[in-house]
This record gives structure tokens, C-alpha cells and sequence, in this order.
């Protein structure tokens, strides 16, 4: 289905090399905004940011449900080694292409979602206890019974359960391609009384404390067995203010507790680093794991570790970046922008406009000069009249001396007559070149300043900037 490798990536294409199913969607709500998620999808794609690309081509779908969109999403779970959502992807790119799909597309397609399914296994769980909880390498995927029995890629897994009041139980399991396989749970009753005790929080990192007991650190996969009754849970993470709560459990009963971290304005050097904002304009809103934080002339202070930033600027989209920072480490950030889709469609909408009084200056100016010119022109052609009646003109000056009848007289007038059209015409058609040189002048500025789809784009950058982290560390090129 994919491509070898090129220019240092995987190419996206479809299973017969042509490029008709990587083409842009082209219709639909929003095609523009999911045109550019398309774009950017098929760039990372190629660079091999398969992550990255799969987030942009789900986004695209969602924005416009398109079935060529599940084909890439297909490729990009293949590039994963993903088999089962590559599987699941390419299905419905069938089931909704439909009659749309020529029959050799679709054997293709069918062909590659075969090899697909041989790196995968069934395995059915089951348990005495009706509605425990499935955890597969400790994340939850369902709860009893199962509808159908889980498919798993080629590999080694933990496939546990979960169930208030039980004791858990977990088993390693070797899962082989094509393989079905039966998992029985006989859960215990636990020997006390416990409840469940699920903690939330948008802030990575943060330790957790129920009562004495030391739980782990966020973010949790799974619910925490405590016993019932109230306990008190504390977290704590470097930069941030202690957090308390009080959570009450009930036996066989899910209670949810949220930490509501906040920064610490007077936490330490040592608990802090410094982000240096590379921006085009200070940042209508930026946010550390949801939290809002203050920016002065570009420059943050937060907590050291792990973060979630996003930075909002008017006009653009928002930026989503994972950094990490040590202690008194400056982090410095030049995030690629892009406009959204309202703003890029009025900044080409105006680029269009400009570009169409641009012509429409330059082909009047044109006219223009070649009206002039040939109004000149025109007027050179009647020197020649004017030039014969010139002796008559003299002959009836005063103070000729020459003989001026009645012929001679009429002919001299026909000449003052001439000359003065002559010179108005003159007038009027140098006015026009001058006039039209000028229109054709702006017009052609006009035009050639106007920017192209290509700038307009280039604009949501002001310049050409690197990421720098840290002291000698690896600079990567960006631009803004």
C-alpha cells in the first residue's frame, strides 16, 4: 500500500501509485479548512511525522467527511504498525467509497487489508463478574462482556480485569497473527471492602498522594482501589501550589477527584525555566497544561518538566507544542503559523481584489497610451496640409510685404485655424501617453505587489527564525 521510501520519507499514494486518492477533498462544509489539514497531512506524512500526520488527516475528515481521507488514515496506521486500525480505516473507505471505486481499486484495497489481518490476533476475555473492566498494558478498552473478542497486532500484552470489590487480575499473553484465543477471569472477593477512586488532571507529572499512601504520578491509566470512606488526596508538582481535596468513597462505587493545579507566583529559581516566544505579535492567549499564563515582551517563566503549551494569536490557528524544561534552562520557540480558514480566505479574497485593479489600472493605462499614440500620430499627418498653407499665413503677416488677395487670405486663415487644432490635438494626445504611462506604471505595481496564494500564506510568518534549547544544543530551522 505505501510507497519505498522517498526523499528521506513515505510517500502517501494509492495502492495502485497514482496520486487519485491523495488528491484534496473538493467539496463539502468547511473544504477549505480541511484542504489545509489535508496539505499539512500529506507534508508530515512524507516526512515521516506518521503521529503527526494522523491527528491532521482525522481532523480533515472530520471537517469533511471524504472516504479518499480514510484511505491515507489506512496508510498512516500501516506506517505505525497498526494493523487493526488500518484494518478498521480501509473498511470504511470501501464501505463508504462504494460504486465509487473501480474494481481494481477495491481488490487492492482488499488485497492490502488481507496482509493486514494476518498480524492480527483474537483474544476473548470473559469473567465471573459481570461489568468489570478490561485493561490492556493498563488502558481501559472495555467492560464485560465484550462484544466481540478483542483484535490485537502481533505481540506480547498484560490483559487484565478490574471489578469493585475484587481482587484485579492481569496475565501476560502472546498474541500471533490469525491466532483466537480464550482468556477466563475468576476474580476474588477482596478480602476488604474497596471502592474506586479515579484522579484527573490537565497537568502531567504531578504526584499523588491518598492519605499516607504515595499513588504514582499523573497522568493515571487506571482507577486507584482504596478503601471506603473519606480520604484525603494531595499533589504536588515543582512551580505549582500544593493541592488538597477530600474524596469520599463508597464500597463498589467510582469517585472522581480533579486537581486543580495552580502555578506558584512565588515558587523558586530552581522550580522554574524561562520560554522566549519567537512570535509576529504578542499572543492573545497562552496556556500551560490549560492553565493561562502571563507573557512579558515574549518572555514566560514556568514551571520546569513537562508542559502542553498552546499559543493563540489573533487571525492564526492555534499552536499545540510538548516542551520540557529544566531548571534555569531558556526554551526558545518560533512556532509555524498558518491563518485560519475566515482569515486566509479574506487576506486572498483581498489579494484578488488588488490583483484585479492591478490589471484593470494597466490595461486602462495601456489603452490609454495607445489612444495617445495614435491621436499623435494622427496629428502628424496633417503637417503636411499645414506646412502648405504656412506661405499663405506669412504672405498676410504684417509687414510681409508680399501681396495677400482674397485666395491668399482665406488660405492663411485656414492655416491659423489648423495650427491651433493642431496644437490642442498635440496637447491632448501627449496627455494621454503621460497619463497612460502613469496608470500602466501603478497598474503594473499594483499588480506585481499584489501577493500570491503563496505569500499570503508566508505572512502568518514575519521571519525566518530557529528553535534553541538550551546551550549548545541542536538548532532546527522554523519560520513565522
Amino acid at each position: 500500500m505505501l510507497a519505498g521510501a522517498v526523499a528521506g520519507g513515505v510517500r502517501a499514494q494509492t495502492p495502485g501509485g497514482t496520486p487519485d486518492e491523495a488528491r484534496e477533498p473538493t467539496t463539502g462544509a468547511s473544504r477549505e479548512a480541511a484542504r489545509a489539514r489535508f496539505a499539512r497531512a500529506l507534508a508530515l506524512f512524507d516526512e515521516g511525522r506518521f503521529p503527526e500526520a494522523l491527528i491532521e488527516f482525522r481532523a480533515a475528515h472530520q471537517l469533511h467527511p471524504d472516504h479518499r481521507v480514510l484511505y491515507n488514515v489506512g496508510n498512516v496506521h500501516e506506517a505505525l504498525g497498526q494493523p487493526v486500525e488500518a484494518v478498521d480505516a480501509w473498511a470504511r473507505y470501501l464501505d463508504e467509497g462504494g460504486d465509487t471505486l473501480d474494481a481494481s481499486r477495491r481488490r487492492e484495497v482488499e488485497t492490502a487489508i488481507a496482509r493486514q489481518r494476518e498480524r492480527i490476533g483474537q483474544v476473548d476475555v470473559r469473567a465471573n463478574v459481570e461489568g468489570a473492566r478490561v485493561v490492556v498494558d493498563g488502558v481501559e478498552v472495555g467492560t464485560l462482556p465484550l462484544a466481540a473478542p478483542l483484535r490485537l497486532a502481533i505481540g506480547s500484552y498484560a490483559i487484565g480485569v478490574r471489578a469493585a470489590g475484587h481482587e484485579p487480575s492481569t496475565r501476560r499473553v502472546a498474541v500471533a497473527g490469525e491466532s483466537a484465543q480464550r482468556l477466563d477471569f475468576a476474580l476474588e472477593r477482596s478480602a476488604r471492602e474497596v471502592g474506586s477512586l479515579r484522579v484527573r488532571a490537565s497537568v502531567p507529572d504531578v504526584r499523588v498522594r491518598v492519605g499516607d499512601r504515595d499513588v504514582g504520578t499523573t497522568p493515571f491509566a487506571e482507577t486507584l482501589a482504596v478503601a471506603p470512606g473519606v480520604h484525603v488526596v494531595t499533589a504536588t508538582r515543582a512551580g505549582y501550589r500544593p493541592f488538597r481535596a477530600e474524596a469520599r468513597v463508597d464500597h463498589g462505587q467510582e469517585t472522581e477527584v480533579t486537581l486543580a493545579l495552580e502555578l506558584d507566583p512565588d515558587a523558586p529559581d530552581e522550580a522554574l525555566g524561562t520560554l522566549r516566544l519567537r512570535l509576529p505579535q504578542p499572543p492573545s492567549a497562552l496556556r500551560l497544561d490549560g492553565l493561562a499564563i502571563a507573557v512579558d515582551a515574549g518572555l514566560a517563566r514556568v514551571p520546569v518538566g513537562r508542559h502542553e503549551l498552546v499559543i493563540e494569536l489573533p487571525d492564526r490557528e492555534p499552536v499545540r507544542e510538548r516542551v520540557a524544561l529544566d531548571a534555569g534552562e531558556t526554551l526558545e520557540l518560533a512556532p509555524s503559523l498558518r491563518w485560519t480558514p475566515d482569515a486566509r480566505r479574506a487576506r486572498l479574497e483581498r489579494a484578488r481584489t488588488r490583483r484585479r485593479v492591478g490589471a484593470a489600472t494597466l490595461i486602462a493605462g495601456a489603452l490609454a497610451v495607445g489612444t495617445g499614440a495614435v491621436v499623435v500620430g494622427w496629428n502628424e499627418t496633417r503637417r503636411g496640409e499645414r506646412d502648405s498653407l504656412e506661405p499663405a499665413f506669412r504672405a498676410c503677416s504684417p509687414g510681409s510685404g508680399l501681396e495677400c488677395g482674397l485666395q491668399t487670405e482665406q488660405d492663411a486663415q485656414r492655416y491659423v485655424a489648423l495650427d491651433d487644432a493642431m496644437r490642442r490635438t498635440r496637447m491632448i494626445g501627449v496627455g494621454a501617453l503621460a497619463a497612460g504611462v502613469v496608470a500602466a506604471g501603478v497598474g503594473a505595481i499594483v499588480l506585481a505587489r499584489a501577493p500570491s496564494e503563496r505569500a499570503v500564506d508566508d505572512a502568518a510568518h514575519r521571519e525566518r527564525v530557529s528553535l534553541r534549547i538550551g546551550v549548545g544544543h541542536v538548532a532546527i530551522d522554523g519560520r513565522f
